[in-house]
């Protein structure tokens, strides 16, 4: 599991809403599929049955949302049990009129290292398995002569 990827992000965090975080860079940009988000230890985001109580902080604005708002400053750490990943992002704001659109469409900026998904079964059953034992090399010539211990040899033209 990745538990340490921490990233930045600039951000308007008065006109994105929770909504458009989760949509256009957990999801979009992340592929988070089933986001937890907590300010410290305060969950403001669950998705699923679950987290129905939470829908309601959709609409806020990030400076608007539970546990004193997604500001300049503010981390969150973002999980998804779904896919074992968890990711700590640090926020920058940056006002209406600083944004170039035309160099930022998005209106959003993000840096450091993302989250991974870890395929612990995978990887340890890669470390697992034994190594072949190594060819034996032959000269063409040997198993066309037949000293190549009885096999027949098939040659396939391309």
């Amino acid at each position: 599991m990745c538990r340490n990827a921490q990233l930045s992000i600039t951000i308007n965090c008065e006109t994105w809403t929770l909504s458009d975080l989760i949509e256009k860079v957990l999801k979009k940009r992340l592929s988070f599929n089933s986001p937890i988000i907590n300010i410290g230890p305060s969950e403001i985001y669950l998705e699923g049955e679950d987290g129905e109580e939470y829908l309601v902080n959709l609409s806020k604005t990030l400076a608007n949302c539970p546990a004193g708002g997604i500001k300049e400053g503010t981390s969150i750490t973002v999980e998804d049990d779904m896919q074992n990943l968890e990711v700590v992002i640090n926020f920058t704001h940056l006002g209406a009129d600083e944004w170039d659109e035309e160099k930022t469409p998005d209106m959003f900026v993000l840096g450091g290292k993302g989250p991974e998904v870890r395929k612990v079964e995978e990887e340890e059953k890669k470390e697992e398995l034994p190594k072949p034992p190594p060819a034996k090399k032959r000269k063409v010539e040997e198993l066309q002569s037949g000293s190549g211990g009885g096999e027949e040899v098939v040659m396939l033209d391309s």
